[in-house]
């Protein structure tokens, strides 16, 4: 007895190997967040808009066929004709109707032709440029050529990996500094005064010593000094 389509897409997601096939790919996030939503079946195609009740048409406009995460980004004609021309090495099992989920997995053994200069996995640039040119034929009218698709996925892959290798992968270390407290000084102060009522002027020094050193510091001040009696 077969299983339903909802169980088996299910029992699909469960045995998808997201860690090797998405988290752990070496790309951008937002084609990370990209393939996440293509698997999940979240992209606004026509059959999911469709099943939402948000439109009645789910043809595609490339080919009038009906228009599934798969079909725009594998089995569309179009979609077939830009995998065939990118410079990737496609093994024959790639080009079967397989899931989505099967297509992403395999297409991590995919490698890429040695004039792109491109080291990382090509194929989610791929995907992602066949996704917007796919929007801007729907909501601008413009149509971008395969050709078209594949420069953008190879020069937008090549500047993020060259922005990746410009970072350092870890900074210098450096030993924390470790500063030594000052050391406690005895200050010892001497003071003295004196006064005399015939000339009212009054004189009065100070000299500050530091611990054992010799360093001092002194000074002396003399002033008109009124006492009163009450004082």
């Amino acid at each position: 007895m077969d299983s339903p389509p909802d169980c088996a897409t299910s029992t699909a997601m469960r045995n998808f190997n997201w860690m090797y096939n998405v988290l752990s790919l070496c790309t951008s996030p937002k084609i990370k967040s990209f393939l996440w939503r293509t698997l999940s079946q979240a992209l606004p195609v026509g059959a999911t808009l469709a099943s939402r009740h948000i439109t009645s048409s789910v043809k595609c406009l490339r080919c009038g066929g009906d228009e599934d995460v798969s079909h725009v980004l594998f089995f569309c004609p179009f979609a077939q004709t830009i995998w065939d021309h990118a410079p990737i090495t496609s093994s024959p099992s790639f080009r079967r109707a397989l899931s989505t989920q099967d297509k992403l997995s395999e297409a991590r053994a995919l490698l890429n032709m040695p004039p792109t200069g491109v080291t990382i996995p090509l194929y989610p640039w791929i995907l992602w440029q066949t996704w917007k040119a796919r929007n801007s034929l729907c909501f601008q009218n413009r149509e971008f050529s395969r050709i078209e698709i594949i420069s953008k996925a190879v020069t937008e892959a090549r500047f993020w990996q060259q922005a990746q290798e410009s970072i350092p992968k870890s900074l210098p270390f450096q030993p924390p500094q470790i500063t030594t407290p000052p050391s406690e000084i005895d200050i010892f102060c001497f003071v003295d005064a004196a006064w005399t009522s015939s000339s009212l002027f009054g004189g009065m020094g100070w000299i500050f010593r530091f611990g054992s050193s010799r360093l001092e510091v002194h000074g002396t001040l003399s002033r008109l000094v009124f006492l009163w009696p009450q004082l």
